[in-house]
């Protein structure tokens, strides 16, 4: 697949669904720190640099999949700041992005066709540097 393709084909959202009803109460809720969040990796790691994943993460309780990007820079003073955010996935875009997933995991082509994935709606939160997390 040509990742670089303006026609990348990702599901096109109405603005009603872009906050898809999804989940169960215990992932949707906000965490206060990451020692709540409730989903867990299942072991896909779709993309993955050092400063740079996308993985796909499954609720404990009730299996709904998300699409959980990290990026980290370097400030400066040598301070790592790092970022998480998780959307909820239909099985559709599951597949999709299981179909479409490189051989290579550092490959970059895909990686920028996940990020662009990422801003078809908002998180369902963030977590930023300093902990805190908000909705996306």
């Amino acid at each position: 697949m040509n990742y670089n393709d303006t026609s990348v084909p990702y599901p096109a959202l109405p603005e009603s669904q872009l906050m898809l009803k999804v989940g169960c109460e215990k992932c949707l809720e906000l965490p206060k720190s990451y020692d709540e969040v409730v989903t867990e990796r299942d072991g896909e790691h779709l993309y993955d640099t050092s400063h740079h994943s996308f993985h796909l993460e499954n609720c404990r309780f009730c299996s709904q999949i998300y699409l959980n990007q990290f990026y980290e820079e370097i400030a400066d003073g040598g301070e790592y700041l790092m970022w998480n955010a998780w959307i909820p996935l239909t099985s559709e875009e599951v597949n999709l992005i299981r179909d479409n997933v490189s051989n290579d995991i550092r490959d970059a082509s895909f990686g920028d066709w996940l990020k662009n994935f990422m801003l078809q709606r908002p998180a369902v939160y963030i977590c930023l540097p300093n902990g805190e997390f908000i909705r996306g």
